[in-house]
């Protein structure tokens, strides 16, 4: 997600979150441009609901995330992979 301005960013949330996502955060620490993030997300699918916990460092430039370095259990790329397919074909 790098490079995205917080409206690209907010946008890719709310889309996923359409697409029977649910992201909470739990703690956000902010300090000059850098951001990290403690989350839960939580993505049903077939009916089998999916749960990862996570830790996200960002770094912001200019209104624009420049360093996304998300770490989650399990995995948040492949957790949310058929999300980001449907929404590439939508």
């Amino acid at each position: 997600m790098g490079n995205v301005d917080r409206t690209g960013f907010k946008g890719m949330l709310g889309a996923l979150k359409s697409a029977g996502m649910t992201f909470d955060v739990k703690d956000l620490v902010a300090e000059g441009d850098s951001v990290v993030a403690r989350f839960t997300v939580a993505v049903t699918q077939s009916g089998q609901k999916t749960t990862a916990m996570g830790l996200a460092y960002y770094r912001a430039v200019n209104g624009k995330i420049t360093i996304d370095e998300p770490l989650s259990s399990p995995d948040l790329g492949q957790l949310l992979a058929p999300f980001l397919a449907q929404l590439a074909h939508a």
